[in-house]
């Protein structure tokens, strides 16, 4: 990044203001008004000493101590089958942009809206059908028209996340969010290089059948990673290794998983977002976010999908949702 905010890729730009300062002065018909002769004492030149900005100061509630309405800012995906192969990612939403989830104070409520703004759902606590320290689960509907959306509390090794968040929801389509206390785009890091060595991933994995028709699902039982982030130019990379666990028990790690991912910085909030691999091995669909003083945390959501080299399609999807820390 160049000036301003974490991890941002704005350029500096300076406006030139000029001033004239138009000096008159009156004489009378009597004569000068001023002493005549000799050599006038010039009047001292006026000098100021130039009154430093102020440095800002910012100030974050933890997630708990949040109060009163939230419009949070989100990094989501959404996800959907394509042509008889594992899903992939449809559609994502920029940590910068407009977000999809809002909590309502008065009524205990959350609204949750598709990226697409074409179906929206409120939950309020009659709808919770299951609750923990971890996460609490809202459902809407009957089966077969069923909505729902879960609240999430990452971890790492045991610990939460202080100020990050996750989301996920059936409204209409099928979505994983990141969401929480968003990180000042002004509020930097004094160091050019951030590194998030703290990842923790959790999530699912949907393959091809190879003995049948139809699909095999997983869990997603580990990972770990780096994220690095370039405070000068907003460059951040992602490494990742994962690990699965199949219906027999049997675990595989795959990885590192390398791709770069662009800024996605607005006024208000700072996140990044990622749509392909230079590879070629995987596709991709990631939206992440920033938390907390100076991006302390970031959370992330992504579909990835292994690329059957012959037909081009999706073999396997992994749908993960993410937490780095950095301390």
């Amino acid at each position: 990044m160049e000036y301003g905010g974490y991890m941002r890729n704005r350029s500096a730009s300076a406006t030139a203001i000029a001033a004239l300062l138009v000096l008159s002065s009156c004489g009378g018909e009597d004569g000068p008004s001023g002493p005549t002769g000799g050599t006038p004492t010039p009047s001292p030149t006026a000098t100021s000493t130039p009154t430093p900005s102020p440095t800002p100061t910012f100030s974050y509630d933890t997630y708990d101590q949040l109060t009163g309405d939230q419009d949070f800012f989100t990094a989501c995906v959404e996800f959907g089958p394509s042509g008889g192969r594992p899903p992939i990612g449809l559609l994502s939403n920029r940590f910068d942009l407009p977000g999809t989830i809002n909590y309502s104070a008065a009524t205990d409520s959350w609204t949750v809206k598709s990226i697409d703004n074409a179906f929206m759902q409120t939950f309020t606590p009659a709808d919770i059908v299951q609750q923990s320290s971890e996460e609490t689960l809202y459902e809407v509907g009957t089966t077969g028209q069923l909505r729902s959306f879960t609240t999430l509390t990452p971890m790492i090794n045991g610990t939460a996340a202080t100020y990050a968040r996750g989301a996920r929801y059936v409204v209409g389509e099928n979505g994983l969010c990141s969401f929480g206390v968003q990180t000042d785009p002004d509020d930097e890091p004094a160091t050019t290089t951030v590194v998030y060595d703290q990842v923790g991933i959790g999530g699912v994995f949907i393959e091809n059948n190879p003995a049948q028709s139809g699909f095999v699902t997983g869990e997603i039982v580990g990972g770990s990673g780096t994220i690095t982030g370039n405070v000068q130019t907003g460059e951040v990379n992602i490494s990742l290794f994962i690990t699965r666990r199949d219906a027999t028990g049997a675990e595989t790690t795959i990885g590192p998983i390398e791709f770069p991912a662009f800024p996605a910085v607005g006024d208000d909030a700072a996140g990044y977002a990622a749509s392909n691999d230079p590879t070629g091995v995987y596709g991709i669909t990631l939206s992440g976010g920033f938390y907390g003083p100076q991006g302390i945390e970031t959370g992330f959501v992504m579909v990835l999908s292994e690329i059957d080299p012959v037909s081009g399609g999706a073999e396997r999807s992994y749908i993960i949702g993410g937490l780095g820390i950095r301390r």
